[in-house]
């Protein structure tokens, strides 16, 4: 890809919540390029006065970095779609949705059909708390764009919303099948699944996720849990087996391996293997504390809790309420009170 189908494939504007991507696929490229595809200094200066109305944005300075944007608009007619699409951003950043909205509908009106567009509007919808024109939206891209899969994925996420899990389940499916390579898409559709008591096709997606996503606490526990709850036991132990003799040294598949041992004693020991390999993470740390505390050692629970707990985990909270529980079984009610 040359530089310049670089600079204007996509366009990215700061949002209140988070980054909007726009993809621009057919933006017109300005006159004087060379024949090589080499960017011309119109489009270098393009650049860095985009980036500059971003670097604005981002500072807080939103009316600046408007009026930045206009000023481009005008400046730059042959790329007025593109940059009209900006302009919705930085709306955005200002908290200004309507306006942002009538930026991309002026720009769709030179490209009706610009799927980029009109997913920069859903978008909108979306972060205007209007969720049913955002459904609305994305339904009528999914139907002339159905290989399409951001389309698919953000309309999932507002039917999850919604509560309707059956479609939402469908769209992740199809979003599956769409990017099969992408694991974040089946641990979603897993736990969808699982919500719904469609067990073996949950196993299933926590599966693919998991091995997409080998390192990923959250979709190895999610397939162990469903498995377990199928009476499958027996050959996730041996698959789980199988992942140590391959990587003996893997802090994660031990602690994988001892949550799903029944022999407290064994589960220890694989906690204690991981916690060695890896003497800051939470889980091991956490695991051990669990069982030192299962089995009335309080004192040495409450250090292996206080060890997970210095990790700084988003999980964090699970040590402060086993710490609770340690407390009062040792009989300080003031320090769990406390905590």
């Amino acid at each position: 890809m040359s530089p310049l189908a670089r600079i204007v494939l996509f366009v990215s504007a700061t949002l209140l919540g988070g980054l909007l991507v726009l993809s621009c696929e057919r933006a017109p490229s300005p006159p004087g390029d060379s024949a090589t595809g080499a960017p011309s200094d119109v489009a270098k200066n393009l650049e860095q006065e985009v980036l500059e109305a971003r670097r604005l944005s981002q500072s807080g300075q939103s009316k600046q970095a408007i009026e930045k944007v206009k000023s481009l608009v005008e400046r730059y007619p042959q790329y007025a779609t593109l940059l009209r699409a900006e302009l919705a951003g930085a709306y955005m950043a200002a908290n200004e949705p309507e306006q942002a909205l009538a930026a991309v509908d002026t720009a769709l009106v030179a490209s009706p059909t610009d799927e980029g567009l009109l997913m920069l509007r859903g978008q909108i919808f979306e972060r205007s708390g209007r969720a049913a024109e955002a459904v609305e939206l994305y339904e009528k891209i999914i139907a002339e764009h159905p290989d399409s899969l951001r389309p698919r994925l953000h309309l999932a996420e507002l039917l999850l919303a919604a509560g309707q899990f059956v479609k939402a389940a469908s769209h992740y499916r199809t979003c599956s099948q769409l990017a099969p390579g992408v694991g974040s898409i089946h641990l979603r559709l897993a736990v969808i699944e699982k919500r719904l008591g469609r067990l073996e096709p949950a196993r299933q997606a926590a599966r693919k996720a998991s091995a997409l996503m080998d390192n990923d606490l959250d979709a190895h526990r999610l397939y162990q849990d469903i498995a377990i709850a199928l009476g499958q036991r027996e050959s996730l132990l041996k698959e789980y087996q199988e992942r140590l003799e391959s990587s003996p040294r893997n802090s994660t598949f031990h602690y994988l391996y001892g949550r799903i041992i029944q022999d407290p004693e064994a589960a220890r020991a694989e906690f204690d293997i991981a916690s060695q390999l890896d003497p800051k993470a939470f889980w091991p740390n956490f695991g051990l504390g669990i069982q030192y505390y299962l089995q009335g050692e309080y004192e040495t629970a409450r250090k292996q809790m206080e060890t997970a707990l210095a990790s700084r985990s988003p999980d964090s909270y699970r040590a402060v309420l086993y710490l609770c529980l340690i407390d009062m079984a040792s009989g300080d009610y003031a320090k769990a009170v406390e905590r």
